[in-house]
């Protein structure tokens, strides 16, 4: 079966190449926007500070007002 098409299962990490759905909370507000509102705004990427290897990225599907977003 393909990885997109199975039910959602909860897991404390991802392999490589792993597609997951995640939330963040943020100190400060960010400037992002919903994949179907804005093209421009949907992407992001983690970068690890120590290492400044990227370590994630990601297309944001929901934006809340509490300054938090569901990617």
């Amino acid at each position: 079966m393909d990885k997109l098409n199975r039910a959602a299962e909860s897991a404390e990490t991802l392999k490589l190449n792993d597609i997951g759905s995640v939330s963040f909370k943020t100190q400060q507000p960010l400037a992002a926007a919903a994949h179907e509102d804005n093209h421009a705004q949907d992407a992001f990427i983690l970068i690890d500070e120590a290492a400044n290897h990227t370590v994630a990225a990601g297309m944001i599907r929901k934006v809340r007002e509490t300054n938090s977003f569901e990617i």
